[in-house]
């Protein structure tokens, strides 16, 4: 190996970390919903994978859930619980 210029110890870069939990983490839900581990890739023939929604459904029921939750400007989450909390900062 040649050592790069430019990062110490041959360091290139953290790209790529967001990638590494993906399978542990889609491995972790599957096993919560129907408690067969996977040890392996892929994870699509599973018996939850009938249930897993088309990506267009998805995305629809996504935008739904977020509708409903979401403050009407569109910037932040409503939490109607915090919001006495809140007032009572602003009293102060």
């Amino acid at each position: 190996e040649v050592p790069d210029e430019i990062g110490g110890y041959g360091a290139k870069g953290v790209g790529e970390i967001g990638c590494v939990a993906t399978a542990g983490a889609v491995a972790s839900a599957l096993y919560s919903y129907d408690r067969i581990r996977r040890l392996s890739l892929p994870m699509e023939n599973s018996p939850a994978a009938p249930s897993i929604p088309k990506s267009r459904q998805l995305e629809q029921r996504r935008q739904t859930y977020l509708s409903t939750v979401r403050d009407p400007s569109g910037t932040r989450f409503q939490r109607e619980e915090a919001l006495g909390d809140l007032e009572l900062v602003q009293a102060r």
